[in-house]
């Protein structure tokens, strides 16, 4: 029985060795070939000073992401990893709408590279500029002292740009000044936000000007006698 356990494990390690001789012969003279996923490898567009000379914007902003399979030789394939792997594409005829990226690839590494998707579909839309209303919103316990609000220069609208749809979005520019318990007349700076039509915040949009100075005129209190007039 013991001469019987004692042969069972020669075997065991005889088969162990044999495994391991033939798989370093396998890693090292036939270098078998394999494939493997990256998934969400960063994509450059190579023309964006062309979609900016046309005024032109990927929007909605999104990023550029693709899945890529790399095949070649295990001892190569072990080597890559998602920083070596560069895909680029340019968009030809930039239109607003919708347009495609052909994909393309580049590398050091001895390997080959196939796309899940070579075509990539993105959205462009036009950048605009328009004149937008400014409204200046009062806050604060003194709130109603307010006689009379004059926006410095005379300026009463300003301009915002944007893509297309974010720029139509913007019903007006609203500025807020808070008024508590001062005495007097006074000056401020507010600052500028474009606003939808239900007074929420339009994200992505530039000012031409961020901020304003308004004149606070306050209402004045005054004590006078009274005179009765008896007839």
């Amino acid at each position: 029985m013991i001469n019987k356990l004692k042969n069972n494990s020669k075997i065991k390690i005889i088969s162990l060795l044999s495994a391991m001789v033939l798989w370093m012969y396998v890693m090292a003279v036939v270098d078998p070939e394999d494939t493997k996923l990256f998934e969400n490898v960063p994509v450059t567009v190579t023309n964006t000073d062309e979609l900016q000379g046309r005024d032109l914007v990927i929007y909605p902003e999104q990023d550029l992401t693709t899945n890529i399979y790399v095949t070649g030789k295990l001892s190569n394939l072990k080597k890559v990893t998602k920083d070596d792997i560069n895909v680029y594409g340019q968009i030809n005829n930039p239109l607003e709408g919708n347009n495609e990226i052909y994909l393309k690839v580049s590398t050091s590494q001895r390997v080959n590279y196939d796309f899940k998707n070579p075509v990539m579909i993105v959205t462009l839309e036009k950048i605009i500029s328009e004149d937008k209303s400014i409204k200046v919103d009062i806050t604060g316990s003194g709130k109603n002292n307010v006689d009379n609000i004059m926006l410095q220069d005379n300026i009463d609208k300003v301009s915002v740009s944007g893509p297309r749809s974010l720029v139509n979005k913007v019903k007006r520019v609203v500025g807020t000044v808070k008024v508590n318990g001062e005495l007097n007349d006074f000056s401020q700076s507010i600052k500028l936000e474009p606003v939808d039509a239900n007074g929420k915040v339009v994200e992505g949009i530039e000012l031409e000007k961020d901020s304003v100075n308004v004149n606070i005129t306050l209402l004045t209190q005054k004590t006078v006698p009274i005179t009765l007039k008896l007839s």
